[in-house]
Protein backbone atom coordinates (compact mmCIF):
# COMPACT_ATOMS: atom_id res chain seq x y z
CA UNK A 1 0.00 0.00 0.00
CA UNK A 2 2.74 2.72 0.92
CA UNK A 3 4.95 1.75 -2.55
CA UNK A 4 1.68 2.56 -4.06
CA UNK A 5 0.76 5.94 -2.44
CA UNK A 6 4.39 7.00 -3.20
CA UNK A 7 3.92 5.92 -6.77
CA UNK A 8 0.39 7.94 -7.12
CA UNK A 9 2.29 10.56 -4.85
CA UNK A 10 5.20 10.94 -7.63
CA UNK A 11 2.37 11.18 -10.21
CA UNK A 12 0.21 14.21 -8.34
CA UNK A 13 3.40 15.66 -7.48
CA UNK A 14 2.93 15.55 -4.37
CA UNK A 15 6.33 16.25 -2.43
CA UNK A 16 4.65 16.60 1.19
CA UNK A 17 2.91 12.84 0.93
CA UNK A 18 6.46 11.71 -0.13
CA UNK A 19 8.19 12.70 2.57
CA UNK A 20 5.53 11.71 4.82
CA UNK A 21 6.07 8.15 3.48
CA UNK A 22 10.02 7.87 2.31
CA UNK A 23 13.55 8.59 2.91
CA UNK A 24 15.62 10.27 -0.07
CA UNK A 25 19.34 11.48 -0.42
CA UNK A 26 19.77 15.42 -1.25
CA UNK A 27 20.13 14.35 -4.58
CA UNK A 28 17.55 12.72 -5.01
CA UNK A 29 15.15 15.33 -3.48
CA UNK A 30 16.84 17.73 -6.17
CA UNK A 31 16.10 14.93 -8.94
CA UNK A 32 12.39 14.68 -7.99
CA UNK A 33 11.84 18.75 -7.83
CA UNK A 34 13.48 19.02 -11.07
CA UNK A 35 10.69 16.14 -12.24
CA UNK A 36 7.88 18.06 -10.76
CA UNK A 37 9.11 21.84 -12.22
CA UNK A 38 9.76 20.00 -15.70
CA UNK A 39 6.94 18.54 -16.55
CA UNK A 40 3.31 18.48 -16.27
CA UNK A 41 2.55 15.03 -16.26
CA UNK A 42 4.41 12.20 -14.98
CA UNK A 43 3.16 8.40 -15.45
CA UNK A 44 4.59 5.70 -13.23
CA UNK A 45 4.47 2.39 -12.51
CA UNK A 46 6.03 -0.06 -10.05
CA UNK A 47 7.63 -3.33 -10.76
CA UNK A 48 7.72 -6.55 -9.43
CA UNK A 49 7.03 -6.06 -5.28
CA UNK A 50 9.42 -8.79 -3.95
CA UNK A 51 8.78 -9.26 -0.38
CA UNK A 52 10.85 -11.09 2.73
CA UNK A 53 11.03 -11.67 6.30
CA UNK A 54 13.17 -8.67 6.43
CA UNK A 55 12.52 -6.57 3.16
CA UNK A 56 10.61 -5.38 0.73
CA UNK A 57 12.14 -4.44 -2.49
CA UNK A 58 10.97 -2.93 -6.20
CA UNK A 59 11.99 -0.60 -8.56
CA UNK A 60 9.82 2.72 -9.63
CA UNK A 61 9.29 3.43 -13.52
CA UNK A 62 8.94 6.85 -14.49
CA UNK A 63 7.15 5.78 -17.73
CA UNK A 64 5.75 8.94 -19.53
CA UNK A 65 6.69 12.68 -19.12
CA UNK A 66 5.26 15.49 -20.83
CA UNK A 67 6.79 19.06 -21.11
CA UNK A 68 3.77 21.86 -20.46
CA UNK A 69 3.29 22.23 -24.56
CA UNK A 70 2.01 18.31 -24.01
CA UNK A 71 5.43 16.77 -25.97
CA UNK A 72 6.37 14.15 -24.61
CA UNK A 73 10.29 13.62 -23.57
CA UNK A 74 12.44 10.24 -24.09
CA UNK A 75 12.37 8.19 -21.11
CA UNK A 76 15.55 6.56 -20.61
CA UNK A 77 16.55 3.32 -18.83
CA UNK A 78 17.78 4.83 -16.36
CA UNK A 79 14.14 6.60 -15.17
CA UNK A 80 13.20 2.86 -15.49
CA UNK A 81 14.16 1.27 -12.43
CA UNK A 82 14.26 3.47 -9.70
CA UNK A 83 15.43 0.98 -6.81
CA UNK A 84 12.80 1.27 -3.84
CA UNK A 85 13.11 -0.95 -0.27
CA UNK A 86 11.00 -1.05 2.88
CA UNK A 87 13.23 -2.87 5.61
CA UNK A 88 11.22 -4.40 8.49
CA UNK A 89 10.90 -2.53 11.87
CA UNK A 90 10.27 -4.26 14.67
CA UNK A 91 6.41 -5.44 13.86
CA UNK A 92 5.80 -3.10 11.27
CA UNK A 93 8.03 -1.56 8.27
CA UNK A 94 9.79 1.52 8.05
CA UNK A 95 9.78 4.51 5.57
CA UNK A 96 11.03 3.59 2.02
CA UNK A 97 14.09 4.43 0.78
CA UNK A 98 15.39 5.00 -2.79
Amino acid sequence: ERLERLRQSVTEKNFEEIDKISVMSEDRRSWLEGLFRNYSTIEASLGEIVTTSTDITTVLRIDKLLFPNGEAFPVGPALQKIRLTVTREGDGWGKIRW
